[in-house]
């Protein structure tokens, strides 16, 4: 990549990033406004979904554990089981706007409760999770630097932002 070429890719990510017309931007604010527990969960776990797929620079809807679950592990450093619960109670909120999701490949009911007393993240006890919404938005605002971070110092991640951005915004 030319240094032009580097400059220009780093005005986009930087405008998806910041500016308030982005779609991202406009997630994040309707994310800071939104006052219902089980939809701001929602919509920060669409957000996360939203940096892994621009992040891992991978466009194919049915990789889309891999992404969310890798970006997890790798920015918060969250042992592969926490990372699938997150993700499990993404697909909860995602396609049932509720706080149950059956896994079909392996079997699995996960039943989750939004706690905002919780001390931590995520608690599973039996066939409960607890999930603590304030600890989850830590979380994303901090995989959003994490995002920043990497990106802006790694060309080859900037490239596969640019990969899905263009692919999105032809």
């Amino acid at each position: 990549m030319t240094e032009k070429q580097k400059e220009q890719a780093l005005s986009l990510f930087h405008h998806f990033i910041t500016a308030s017309n982005s779609e991202f931007i406009q997630l994040d604010n309707v994310i800071k406004s939104e006052k219902n527990t089980t939809v701001k969960c929602l919509l920060i776990c669409n957000a996360i979904d939203m940096l892994s797929q621009y992040y891992s620079g991978d466009i194919k809807n049915n990789r889309t554990s891999k992404r969310f679950i890798e970006l997890l592990k790798q920015c918060d450093n969250i042992n592969p089981y926490y990372a699938e619960l997150l993700f499990q109670f993404r697909n909860a909120l995602c396609h049932h706007f509720g706080t149950f999701t059956y896994h079909h490949l392996a079997d699995k009911k996960y039943h989750f409760k939004i706690d905002s007393n919780s001390a931590t993240l995520l608690d599973a006890r039996n066939n409960l999770i607890v999930i603590s919404d304030i600890l989850l938005e830590k979380l994303y605002l901090k995989l959003i630097e994490f995002v920043k971070q990497k990106v802006t110092a790694d060309d080859k991640l900037l490239m596969r932002f640019i990969k899905v951005y263009k692919f999105i915004h032809p």
